[in-house]
């Protein structure tokens, strides 16, 4: 037995490096960008075909050079003066998903007066690998006994810090045309180890621009955990520990937790995929934080899936719907994790509001938040309705065909399942 474990370690560190170059970054991850003139070409019924969203951006060339300096080439009708909104995935994931209805929101909300960036960095986060690794590498690291070192998971978290100071560097080229002019207002949106990948990114464009520029806003939801804070079986890797999203990522750093633990694990002990402890300027928890109302009465393998999403979701509704989520102060975390709001708070108008709108209600101040969303609605990445018991059991039905379509190796299989979930997301809006 452990000459297998020793061999697969071996395979897995060939297929996984700790540590990108710069050559590789530029190889393997996509700054695809929205701008107004490209976005208004497409047909309003493409708007929720994720592939025709995706074929409306460009790709923007960028490189690091030696001295750190970034080079880029946006296209001829990038307009720099307009703001910039940029989002990443996290782990396993690909931007060309449900991330493209970021586009469509932000164009709505701005009156088509954005640049749009989606992040696609799926060949350095484990999206490319076969799902029946992952749990397999994770045995590994802890046959080890060294900790995860080498796992898909450890990887990909240490990937996610290189591509946020890839990222910083390469926005700040775009933004400020190598420290020449006055960067246009941006803000910086990341999911899970995302959260972690724009924290690194804003740093990274504050040190590319030798301290003169900061990022506007950093957004993290639900931050991903494991690695980055000391779990059940192992300590925190200092390098993930050290490289966090915190309020030092810009000049106004906002959290919302879904599935956040004090002592998160991607497997073994409390199996919790989100960071609890808060992060930024303002953190969000709804309902506590750690679970999300009817994700309950998923099966095992769609409730990780549904409490750790379900920050991405509500952010995406709230674009649209600002005063979507009210929210009261709580004065400690414990606080905020059973929902006890600061006394008095609940008799006049809301603190504050999770998501889009949260900006307006910053301060001086670190502030911690609860809120409670209405526990009869069904979110999704396009909308949110009103719904009973029956609709949640269809919910889960919806995520255990999405999780076994990510498993699925062959195409055409695949693309059956894909084209079910896509059929099923169709009937669910409509309904």
């Amino acid at each position: 037995m452990k000459t297998f474990f020793d061999l697969f370690t071996v395979l897995l560190l060939v297929n996984f490096g700790n540590a990108q170059d710069w050559d590789t970054l530029s190889r393997e991850v996509q700054i695809r960008l929205f701008t107004p003139d490209n976005y208004v070409q497409m047909r309003p019924e493409d708007r929720f075909n994720r592939d025709v969203v995706w074929s409306h951006g460009v790709d923007v060339p960028c490189r690091v050079q030696q001295n750190l300096q970034a080079q880029v080439l946006p296209p001829e009708n990038f307009d720099p003066d307009l703001p910039i909104k940029l989002v990443s995935p996290g782990f396993i994931a690909s931007t060309k998903n449900e991330h493209t209805n970021f586009v469509n929101a932000w164009m709505d909300k701005t009156g088509f007066e954005a640049n749009i960036i989606l992040i696609e960095w799926k060949q350095l986060n484990g999206f490319k690998t076969n799902k029946l690794y992952i749990p397999l590498s994770l045995l590994s690291d802890l046959h080890s006994g060294e900790g995860f070192k080498n796992d898909v998971y450890t990887n990909a978290a240490n990937s996610a810090i290189d591509v946020g100071n890839f990222i910083g560097r390469c926005l700040a080229a775009l933004a400020t045309d190598n420290n020449s002019r006055q960067p246009p207002h941006i803000h910086l949106v990341g999911h899970s180890l995302g959260a972690h990948l724009v924290g690194a990114a804003g740093r990274a464009f504050k040190l590319a621009t030798g301290g003169n520029w900061q990022v506007d806003r950093v957004t993290g939801l639900d931050p991903a955990g494991p690695g980055f804070v000391n779990g059940p079986v192992f300590a925190a890797i200092p390098w993930q520990s050290q490289n966090r999203l915190s309020p030092n990522a810009a000049a106004f750093v906002d959290v919302i937790h879904t599935h956040g633990s004090l002592s998160p694990a991607v497997v073994f002990g409390d199996t919790k995929f989100g960071d609890l402890n808060p992060l930024g300027h303002a953190d969000y928890y709804p309902d506590g934080g750690a679970f999300q109302e009817n994700c309950g009465v998923l099966l095992p393998i769609s409730q990780v899936k549904c409490h750790h999403e379900r920050a991405f979701q509500y952010y995406l509704n709230s674009i649209l719907e600002p005063q979507l989520f009210p929210a009261w102060e709580c004065l400690t975390l414990n606080q905020c994790n059973t929902g006890q709001v600061r006394p008095g708070s609940v008799d006049h108008r809301p603190d504050a509001f999770m998501g889009e709108a949260a900006s307006e209600f910053a301060t001086a101040e670190r502030k911690m938040y609860f809120t409670e969303p209405n526990p009869n609605v069904i979110w999704t990445y396009y909308g949110h309705r009103y719904s009973g018991p029956l609709d949640r059991v269809h919910e889960g039905t919806h995520g255990l065909i999405e999780a076994v379509r990510d498993g699925v190796k062959s195409p055409i299989l695949g693309g059956i399942i894909t084209g079910a979930v896509d059929l099923l997301g169709k009937l669910r809006r409509h309904s």
